[in-house]
C-alpha cells in the first residue's frame, strides 16, 4: 500500500461500485495488500453481520477485481 493513501480513501474507492475506481485503487496496492483486501471483500460479501449495501458493494468490487485478474 502506498503511504500517501489513507485507509479510508482506499476503502471508499474499493466499495464505490464504480469499476474504474475499484480497479484504480486495487492496482495501486502491493501484492500482500491485494490479497488481504480480496479476502476481506469475500468476507463482507459472504458472511453475516454486514449490511446489505456493504455486501452489494463488496460483491461488485470482487466482480471488477476478478475481471481485472483474468485480463
Amino acid at each position: 500500500m502506498k503511504d500517501n493513501s489513507s485507509l479510508e480513501s482506499i476503502w471508499d474507492g474499493l466499495l464505490s461500485g464504480d469499476a474504474d475506481k475499484v480497479v484504480s485503487v486495487y492496482k495501486r496496492l502491493d501484492k500482500d495488500s491485494r490479497r488481504n483486501v480480496y479476502i476481506h471483500l469475500k468476507r463482507m460479501a459472504e458472511e453475516n453481520g454486514w449490511n446489505r449495501l456493504q455486501k452489494v458493494a463488496a460483491q461488485a468490487a470482487i466482480k471488477f477485481i476478478d475481471k481485472l485478474e483474468r485480463e
